[in-house]
């Protein structure tokens, strides 16, 4: 039914108070749910926050939470963001902030989305800019979010990006409130201090390039995604002890 893919780098505090909340939640609303966590830099406090906890691994046992993770040594939005795409398995995805809150209302519009709806905010909603929900099919169609323009200092770009692509290849995009969002507020230093020091600037009003490549989605249809130090959970995974939909 549904993955909430969510990618965290040195921001366990957030996570902390939104990851609990945001499962009880989402169980209790929607019938078959998954949560994709990816430790984007492979952070030794997120994984002992995980390994330590009796209900996260129960749920890992359960195949409603997939724990990742990948060395990185700063953040990378889009790239981050395609990998803990790629690893869903559920016919809705959901990137879902740390810092971001899930309510009973969201949920119940995200698993009645139809595949040819994407549910989202407004391309400028400070914290909530990044909750976008479509059907997986179409964001691998889309080809995920744009990797290749890395020194991005806009944060909210490649969910413009991605949000735009969408509406040009026909999907129809419903618009939740931004209002009804609850987010962790904190200022743009922290939203930043993981980045790497960008050497060129975009903004919003630059987007965007339809034609271009998504690195990470072309490499998976080669068989060429490599990312070092996954944990043996991916490792596992591309063995084949767990299944994930192929890409189209």
């Amino acid at each position: 039914m549904v993955s909430f893919c969510i990618t965290c780098m040195g921001r366990l505090n957030h996570l902390k108070q939104t990851l609990f909340s945001n499962i009880e939640i989402a169980r209790s609303v929607i019938p078959d749910v998954e949560f994709v966590l990816l430790n984007y830099g492979n952070t030794p406090d997120l994984n002992q926050f995980i390994e330590s906890n009796a209900y996260l691994q129960y749920l890992t046992y359960k195949k409603q939470l997939v724990y990742l993770q990948a060395d990185a040594p700063f953040y990378r939005e889009a790239h981050s963001k395609n990998i803990a795409h790629y690893f869903s398995s559920r016919d809705i995805v959901v990137n879902l902030d740390a810092d971001n809150f899930l309510s009973e209302d969201y949920c119940n519009q995200v698993k009645c989305l139809h595949s040819s709806q994407m549910l989202t905010t407004q391309l400028r909603t400070g914290g909530a800019a990044g909750r976008i929900a479509m059907h997986r099919k179409i964001f691998f169609k889309l080809g995920g979010y744009d990797e290749q323009r890395p020194n991005i200092v806009t944060r909210c770009f490649i969910d413009s990006d991605l949000k735009i692509r969408a509406c040009f290849s026909g999907i129809i995009p419903i618009i939740y409130d931004c209002k009804k969002i609850s987010v962790i507020e904190h200022d743009n230093k922290l939203r930043s201090v993981n980045f790497e020091k960008p050497l060129t600037s975009y903004t919003d009003d630059l987007i965007t390039d339809f034609t271009g490549p998504r690195q990470t989605f072309e490499r998976i249809l080669k068989n060429e995604l490599t990312i070092t130090s996954f944990t043996k959970t991916i490792v596992r995974a591309r063995e084949g002890e767990r299944v994930y939909p192929g890409i189209i």
